[in-house]
């Protein structure tokens, strides 16, 4: 403010004495001087009025990223337990329940001829596979082997191994536990033709279901 004062005052000097130097009166210098003054004050004024118009504002920050989202699936069901043997008084106890149903894949049983479905008298059958509980979808609370309709037999031993592929064919990890590696001897069997069924244990654990429809055939040489 007081240098704009003090510039004020040199160019009302320097005007009046140039007015003055080249012939001008006293009284009409000291008018051109005056209006010099009111011109520039008001030029300061109105500058400083209009001023703010231009003034730069600082930018706003700009505003932090967000959080990323994470897309959360579902997790699958979990598998379920690999089952355990029954007792004799469990086996005996189990019943049959519904008509039997295609819910297994045997795919070999490890013998000789063509379709490898031939044993030697008092040779074992080596049943490789899968099975599943129909009714709830999963891998079964356990398995039975039938042979030729007789009453069926534990086994539990050779079943609920991972069968990740089966699992995936399925889109669940409810069965992955449903592998079948089993021996099946042939001991007391005549020679022939005979048949094989698997059965699922049902979770209730007193019922089972045939799960090999229709059954698998082999022949004792």
């Amino acid at each position: 403010m007081l240098i704009t004062l003090l510039a004020m005052l040199a160019l009302v000097w320097i005007t009046r004495a140039l007015m003055l130097r080249y012939g001008s009166k006293r009284g009409f210098a000291n008018v051109i001087a005056a209006v010099v003054a009111v011109a520039f004050a008001a030029g300061f004024a109105c500058n400083g009025l209009y001023w703010p118009r231009y003034a730069v504002s600082a930018p706003a920050p700009a505003a932090a990223p967000a959080a990323p989202t994470v897309a959360v699936s579902a997790p699958m069901k979990e598998a379920t337990p690999k089952p355990v043997e029954r007792t004799a008084a469990q086996l005996q106890a189990l019943r049959p329940l519904g008509k039997p149903i295609s819910y297994s894949v045997i795919e070999s049983l490890g013998g000789t001829g063509p379709n490898s479905d031939q044993f030697a008298a008092g040779s074992a059958v080596a049943v490789h596979g899968w099975a599943g509980d129909p009714n709830t979808k999963s891998a079964a609370a356990g398995l039975l082997i039938i042979v030729d309709g007789r009453r069926p037999v534990d086994a539990s031993a050779g079943y609920g191994g991972e069968r990740p592929d089966v699992s995936a064919a399925f889109h669940s990890a409810a069965m992955l536990r449903s592998n079948v590696s089993l021996q099946v001897p042939t001991a007391g069997l005549a020679r022939g033709l005979h048949h094989l069924e698997l059965a699922a244990i049902l979770r209730d654990g007193i019922h089972y279901r045939v799960v090999t429809a229709p059954p698998k055939a082999f022949t004792v040489k």
